[in-house]
């Protein structure tokens, strides 16, 4: 791994990281406005559409998506001059498929996800459209390593509908049908800046046959299957909560995992850049190189979503009254348990990158077929029983489950992960919670010093932790200080 690689993989995570950031601070305000001003019940529908439209984007994606990424960042120069156009053309007929079937068979299909949904079927199919290119043109500037214009195109958007939001409660009551107009605006919004940002002259080549089609479909057919299994795990307890209990039971499940799903985002930024840097350093045969920086970023984040995850635990009441407020207080434990789950899966994201990225797209397929099967299950015996509490639980025992099997398939492979180097913050911060729940009382003051304790421990149990965070902002600041000058000249 030369010196100008790690520049630009830092500086590119920089890039979309401070960007992310940004928009995920906004697109959560967003958040935080409705729940405040919506009720329960419109909220939790709410949910549901914006699921049902990320179902149908899934199950009629094919993943072309990421198959978009790995071919743009290929080596082969004919590969990545031909993929968009093909890849678009694919996309564009799987969509009006998908919206024909929908709107054919809507009066058997709508029910099962909800009797509250139904009337809200043109709005599912503008969502699911708009979200397809969505998806499609952010993966685009992914691959390209346009990273700043992926960042702008996120803050711009977040700001925009917080904004709007925030018009609408000023002159207007904020209601149902409101929140997903703001949605539909704030979606359209950034499919035009991603028209207006893509360079088309490096991805417009018309040279579509036969081969590219195969290639294309045979890489992606695998990251399919485990995108869907993905959405299973993540996604389906929602419908099952709406089909065992109410709307309101969604309002509290999806609350309790708003943080943890603003995290995931915030994560993502660093895959984005984490995903097509590892392809190209397999690509140019570097293991060792590519497997220091899979262990370096498994180390790294785990130090750091363990912080997140004691500020959790200490302080969920708090937290959850803050943001939400108080009438959603029911959702405070199962808030810190997935951030747990979000803990889990994102060390099994790196591992099932790893493993794409390494060209065994049907390897990380099959841990999260059995990951998915584990959460649809349990899901299925849990919640009639525990409510959505058996919705968080069962995702708490997905995520061990990813984590194990994508640990086993990269072992099995020779891509030998430190497994006790990023097992020791968590070690470090299940100590520390147990002390609390078992012998501290609740008290501010106290629960400073616990946090406190574990930046010491971690200073002077792991040395390599210091290491990893100098590099990190000794980068930053580089970063900052390159785009002043470049401000200045």
């Amino acid at each position: 791994m030369d010196k100008s690689f790690k520049r630009d993989f830092i500086k590119g995570s920089a890039a979309a990281s401070m960007g992310t950031v940004v928009a995920m601070v906004f697109q959560f305000l967003s958040i935080v406005i409705i729940t405040r001003y919506v009720t329960k019940e419109e909220f939790g529908i709410y949910v549901l559409i914006i699921v049902i439209s990320t179902f149908l984007d899934t199950i009629s994606g094919l993943a072309l998506e990421q198959t978009l990424v790995k071919f743009i960042t290929s080596v082969e120069e004919q590969e990545k001059r031909s993929t968009f156009i093909l890849t678009l053309t694919i996309r564009v007929i799987l969509i009006s498929i998908a919206v024909i079937l929908v709107i054919l068979f809507h009066d058997a299909l709508m029910p099962l996800f909800s009797f509250t949904a139904t009337e809200f079927l043109d709005v599912v199919i503008i969502l699911f459209i708009l979200s397809s290119f969505r998806g499609l043109f952010y993966n685009l500037l992914q691959g390209m390593n346009l990273f700043k214009k992926y960042a702008s195109i996120q803050t711009i958007t977040s700001v925009l509908r917080v904004v709007l939001l925030l018009i609408i409660v000023y002159i207007h009551e904020l209601n149902l049908k409101n929140v997903l107009l703001v949605e539909i605006v704030a979606v359209s919004f950034t499919v035009l800046l991603q028209l207006a940002l893509i360079p088309y002259k490096e991805v417009f080549h018309w040279d579509v046959n036969l081969n590219n089609f195969k290639k294309i479909i045979g890489f992606s057919i695998p990251l399919y299957l485990s995108g869907i299994t993905y959405f299973i795990q993540t996604q389906v307890n929602i419908f099952i909560i709406g089909a065992y209990l109410n709307p309101i039971s969604i309002a509290n499940y999806d609350v309790a995992g708003k943080i943890p799903q603003a995290s995931a985002k915030g994560f993502q930024s660093f895959i984005i850049v984490f995903y097509p840097n590892l392809s190209r350093l397999l690509s140019e045969g570097e293991h060792d190189a590519a497997m220091k920086l899979i262990n370096k970023s498994l180390f790294t984040f785990s130090i750091a979503i363990s912080l997140l995850l004691l500020v959790t635990f200490l302080f969920n009441k708090e937290i959850i009254q803050l943001l939400f407020s108080d009438k959603y207080l029911d959702s405070s434990l199962a808030f810190s348990f997935l951030m747990v789950a979000f803990y889990l899966t994102a060390m099994s994201h790196i591992m099932g990158y790893s493993l794409v990225s390494a060209g065994l797209p049907a390897t990380s397929l099959k841990a999260n077929i059995a990951a998915g099967a584990i959460n649809l299950i349990g899901a299925f015996l849990m919640i009639p029983l525990l409510g959505f509490m058996g919705a968080v639980y069962s995702v708490l025992l997905t995520g061990f489950a990813s984590l194990l099997f994508h640990y086993l398939f990269l072992k099995k492979y020779n891509m030998k992960m430190e497994l006790i180097s990023f097992i020791k913050p968590s070690l470090i911060i299940i100590i520390i919670i147990l002390l609390y729940y078992l012998f501290i009382p609740d008290n501010i003051i106290l629960k400073t010093i616990l946090l406190i304790a574990y930046f010491i421990t971690v200073y002077y149990l792991l040395p390599e932790a210091k290491e990893i965070l100098r590099q990190i902002a000794l980068h930053l600041f580089k970063f900052k200080s390159e785009n002043s000058n470049e401000k200045i000249l």
